[in-house]
């Protein structure tokens, strides 16, 4: 967990969750006339902004997804508030990535390396696996 400033309401901000995923040359195009920050890189891999994959599966700054988890009311990153678990991140990490494959059809992959034996991290985690292969 980061803590940008004491006096602002997203100083539990859990920092980013997702990378941006690597996608191929036809969702490429099609990503691009909807005008999504879609970059090329160097190693001949093409990404997505996972934030704006996030906002277009309809999520909205502040938003509640979990308790005690919510998204910051600055970027689309996940903030803590009050007492809350390692679950409930967990579920709402799953949530924002089950909203964009549904509504994209793009799997998103946890940034963070998850550890631990909760039932979604392990999810996550084969998912990632997968999609790398």
């Amino acid at each position: 967990m980061r803590v940008l400033d004491a006096t602002d309401c997203d100083n539990r901000n859990v920092g980013s969750v997702f990378l941006s995923p690597v996608i191929d040359s036809d969702q490429a195009e099609q990503l691009r006339a909807e005008h999504a920050p879609v970059n090329d890189f160097p190693d001949g891999l093409t990404r997505v902004s996972a934030s704006w994959l996030i906002k277009a599966a309809g999520f909205t700054l502040g938003q509640q997804l979990a308790p005690g988890i919510r998204m910051s009311c600055k970027h689309f990153t996940l903030v803590a508030e009050g007492e809350t678990t390692a679950a409930a991140l967990a579920d709402a990490t799953r949530q924002i990535a089950d909203g964009v494959l549904q509504a994209t059809g793009i799997q998103l992959a946890p940034e963070p390396d998850l550890f631990g034996e909760e039932p979604t991290y392990q999810q996550l985690k084969r998912t990632t696996l997968a999609s790398l292969s």
